[in-house]
């Protein structure tokens, strides 16, 4: 017997005060007196008191089974006991000896009327519980008639209902004074506390509670201490484009669950994204939920986070562990197919003081087996620290709190096609600088300077002592599921031979102004607009460039499969004549998650492209999702470069005779939600090379390509 079910049983026998009988006796349950014959005087009542709340537990192997069955081995439970007022009812408990069988509950207590209220919902109707069903018990409070003279007590009733649980709100309302009392299901036991009602006036010659002696009352208890005055001032995590809507309703969330049967009425509470990638940063994951579970209901990975040490600080731990197999057919268009291995794992500590103080450290090891070609700068990185912060709390403006952040971090804002943290491959984006921000329920307002970190495999990482990356990016959320996004941003780099203008190379200096709207509307439709407008100078060369992307998409909520479709059409404008203008047309994609909107072949970035695309998303089951997406691409101009994801030039016709086809892709996915820790992400591509590959690459390059890996990752 476990400590928990013990303490259940102890409780509920002492709130009879002694009437519990010895060990392995089981003393009868007197019926009502309903004898004509004159009866006693009843004795003075005692001083009301206010009696604890009663607590029954079912204990159970497997099942909860009616009180009409007789309960099977190794199914324990105490007898439900009522709470009196002031005068205790002469209904002992019952809490059989640990290898005694169960004696069945009456339907009624003494002095109880055998109906139910009118107009009370029955928990389930006749003969639907059956034995064996998995039962939770459901409790409704109320005062029926006096027992005797002086003496008004309470009952409870207990009912039976099978699982999944329904909101516990009687429909239509019950009588007055009439109230349900939920029930809390854990992974061993099922609990019902039996919440005591007001308690009964003094009778008379009772003393009432005064002041405690010397005048003074008595010293209210003080409440819990709290370590945050705020939650945690994560940013939100607005939706990249063409996103799909997860479902939100009652089902399997996770593979384990189905195999189990342990059906959700809603999505986990685990705030890591239900997928195989996490583009956001491990610290803006808020955990403050976790602050009304006691750390014994909770799971061996919520039990590292938000973890109270005195009365001031707060510490949490998590990480991720994932690999990832690949197999390329004509890899990076050389006619030579590869197969390797991808590794990376992350472990972080998060520590907090009240709300005023924060200190984060990420550490970060990822690395490649079995490659035949070089691998990317993203793909190695052996062991090396990839964030490492200090937050200072700078105040408060209308109870919204304000921060300072120093030190390595990462960024990442809006739909990630400027600044993300690229989470695709190996090695995700850093910074190392300054941002201040704000968050409030309507706006937030960032402001940084900071510099990228250069990666060295074998080393530490260092920043580049030669760029500059700042900006300020402000967010309005007038409702749920809109984000409206203004934003400045500017990088300057100064090393030398970076970029190649009219008549020399040098550095170069380029702004972005844009804005994006995005909202998800209840009747279905979605909206996804961005707009950039770039200026600056590139070696001896103005800039003058622009983007736009255009989305819009539709998901059905009470359609099988909860399906999402989207079309979308992005540009990124190149220029017509490079290199012998006074001007730069050529658009910067900056810190672009290309991989996300591109294809995931990473053939074509977010400069001098148009791509149109259709995608659509399903969950067959809540635990799995099903995508596909077909890319059209197109070079904006024939003369300019095809860039790839990383923003590098790969193909070029100086003609421009080649044509502006780059050619399509076929992306298929499948992502399995093992646990609310684990996933599985299966993808297979398929690329269609178009005029403009063919007639820039040899005769072994320019067939098509294919791409199948399988991920697997576990976070905690």
């Amino acid at each position: 017997m476990s400590r928990r079910t013990l303490a259940g049983f102890t409780l509920a026998a002492g709130l009879l005060a002694g009437a519990v009988p010895p060990a392995g006796a089981q003393a009868p349950i007197a019926p009502p007196d309903r004898s004509t014959a004159p009866k006693p005087a009843a004795p003075a009542p005692a001083a009301a008191t206010t009696p604890a709340a009663a607590r029954v537990v079912w204990k159970r192997a497997g099942t909860m089974y009616p009180p009409e069955s007789p309960a099977p081995a190794g199914v324990r439970a105490a007898a439900e006991t009522p709470v009196p007022d002031a005068t205790p009812l002469a209904v002992p408990a019952v809490v059989p000896a640990p290898d005694a069988p169960v004696p069945p509950i009456p339907a009624t207590l003494p002095g109880v009327a055998p109906a139910k209220p009118e107009g009370v919902k029955p928990a389930a109707a006749p003969g639907t519980i059956k034995p064996g069903m998995p039962f939770a018990p459901v409790v409704w409070k109320g005062k029926p008639a006096p027992a005797g003279p002086g003496n008004t007590p309470v009952h409870s009733r207990m009912d039976f209902m099978p699982k999944p649980f329904p909101p516990l709100k009687p429909s239509p309302t019950p009588k007055p004074g009439w109230k349900a009392r939920g029930q809390d299901d854990d992974d061993d036991e099922t609990k019902v506390i039996l919440q005591p009602p007001t308690p009964a006036p003094n009778p008379p010659g009772a003393v009432p509670p005064g002041p405690a002696p010397g005048g003074k009352p008595p010293a209210a208890a003080k409440p819990p201490p709290k370590f945050h005055g705020h939650k945690y001032p994560v940013q939100p995590f607005a939706p990249p484009g063409a996103v799909q809507v997860p479902p939100t309703d009652a089902g399997f969330y996770t593979l384990l669950a189905m195999i189990q049967g342990e059906e959700q009425e809603k999505p986990p509470r685990w705030p890591y994204p239900r997928g195989g990638p996490i583009p956001p940063s491990f610290a803006e994951f808020d955990f403050s939920y976790l602050d009304s579970i006691p750390p014994e209901d909770r799971d061996w990975a919520e039990r590292l986070h938000r973890v109270p040490v005195g009365d001031h600080w707060l510490v949490s731990t998590g990480g991720e562990i994932r690999y990832r197999y690949n197999y390329e057919s004509n890899t990076r268009l050389s006619g030579v197919n590869s197969t390797y291995d991808l590794i990376r794992t992350r472990a972080y500590a998060d520590v907090w003081y009240e709300d005023a103080v924060r200190g984060f450290m990420e550490f970060y090891f990822g690395d490649t087996a079995y490659q035949d070609f070089p691998p990317y700068p993203r793909d190695v990185n052996r062991g090396d620290i990839q964030q490492l912060f200090v937050d200072v709390k700078a105040g408060e403006w209308d109870g919204n709190p304000a921060y300072v952040r120093g030190g390595r971090q990462e960024l990442l804002y809006g739909s990630q096609r400027l600044v993300s943290t690229v989470d695709w491959g190996n090695n995700r984006t850093r910074f190392d600088g300054v941002k201040a921000f704000y968050r409030s329920a309507k706006v937030d307002v960032d402001a940084f300077a900071v510099r990228p970190t250069t990666v060295k495999p074998d080393g530490l990482d260092t920043w580049d002592t030669k760029q500059v990356f700042s900006g300020v990016w402000a967010t309005y959320k007038p409702k749920k599921g809109t984000f409206v996004d203004g934003y400045y941003l500017n990088l300057d780099n100064v090393n030398r031979n970076v970029a190649r203008g009219q008549r020399r190379s040098g550095g170069f200096n380029v702004s972005t102004f844009g804005s994006r709207y995005y909202s998800r509307s209840d009747n279905g439709l979605l909206v996804d607009l961005e707009g950039m407008l770039q200026f600056g100078h590139h070696a001896d060369q103005t800039i003058l460039a622009q983007a736009f992307h255009t989305y819009l998409g539709w998901y059905f909520k009470d359609v099988w499969a909860t399906p999402t479709v989207w079309a979308g059409y992005d540009y990124a404008s190149g220029d017509p004549d490079p290199n012998n203008t006074g001007q730069r047309r050529t658009f910067n994609q900056l810190f672009q998650f290309g991989h996300y909107y591109y294809g995931f072949i990473d053939i074509t970035g977010g400069q001098n492209v148009r791509n149109f695309n259709v995608q659509a998303y399903a969950y067959p089951a809540h635990w799995l999702t099903a995508g596909a997406q077909y890319h059209v691409f197109r070079l904006d101009s024939n003369k300019d470069a095809l860039y790839n994801a990383a923003g590098v030039p790969i193909r070029r016709d100086p003609t421009g005779r080649a044509g502006n086809d780059i050619g399509s892709e076929l992306d298929l996915l499948l992502n399995f939600h093992l646990t609310d820790r684990q996933d599985v992400f299966l993808n297979y591509c398929h690329f269609f090379p178009g005029d403009f590959i063919r007639a820039t690459s040899t005769a072994r390059a320019g067939v098509p390509l294919d791409y199948v890996y399988a991920q697997y990752s576990l976070r905690w």
